[in-house]
């Protein structure tokens, strides 16, 4: 690979301008509207860098805006995975999905809260325990 010196390294920078500046002309004399505006520049699949910015801005609110709650509140008939029939007494908080993973929620007591975190609290006649709200089925 040839090593350029300084003056010619200068020399093809400024080839370089020159040449883009008469394409610009180019371009303006061809089309009354064109406007050279170096921040309007697409990329391969068309976009601008601003229709770029917006793109990741709304995807980021998406995925970080999502709330899921599940269709079991206080007081319903449930049946458990083993077969036995149960109460809600305690509902569930929502589930803040991001990128399709369970976040646990930042509380004061972690420990407590991912214990008890996206489960609903059950009365049957087996006993009362915690059961995962995605694995119960609403009796109606």
């Amino acid at each position: 690979m040839p090593k350029f010196s300084k003056k010619q390294l200068r020399e093809i920078k400024d080839a370089r301008a020159a040449a883009r500046e008469r394409e610009q002309e180019k371009r303006a004399a061809e089309d009354p509207n064109y406007v050279p505006d170096p921040e309007q520049k697409k990329d391969r699949r068309g976009f601008t860098a601003e229709e770029r910015a917006e793109i990741r801005r709304q995807t980021y609110e998406a995925d970080h805006n999502v709330n899921v709650r599940y269709n079991i509140n206080m007081s319903d008939l449930v049946e458990l995975p083993d077969g036995s029939i149960g109460m809600v007494v305690k509902d569930a908080e929502p589930v803040h999905l991001k990128k399709n993973q369970l976040r646990k929620a930042d509380t004061k007591n972690a420990v407590m809260a991912s214990k008890y975190y996206n489960k609903v609290y059950v009365l049957t006649s087996n006993g009362n325990d915690w059961h995962l709200a995605s694995r119960l089925r609403k009796i109606h």
